[in-house]
């Protein structure tokens, strides 16, 4: 078995299967938080947008990740393990 990654720049030549990660979980989180009893989840593109909401919305979690690993100032990461 051969493992390579792969970036927006040259997926276009993966001749076999893909499996992006990142995504999975990141998309996993939302249904997880949801049986945890979050009333609402609203994704943002950049961390600017994510602290600029959270004083809207008081006992708001932010969660999410950069390059796979939690931003300063998060309170939790990407991972469905809540």
């Amino acid at each position: 078995m051969h493992i390579h990654q792969a970036t927006l720049a040259n997926c276009h030549e993966a001749e076999e299967l893909g499996v992006v990660i990142d995504v999975i979980r990141a998309f996993t989180l939302a249904p997880f938080a949801a049986a945890a009893g979050a009333s609402r989840i609203i994704p943002v593109l950049t961390l600017v947008e994510a602290f600029a909401l959270r004083p809207r919305f008081p006992g708001a979690l932010l969660m999410g990740e950069v390059g796979g690993l939690l931003p300063e100032g998060f309170d939790l990461d990407n991972s469905p393990q809540l």
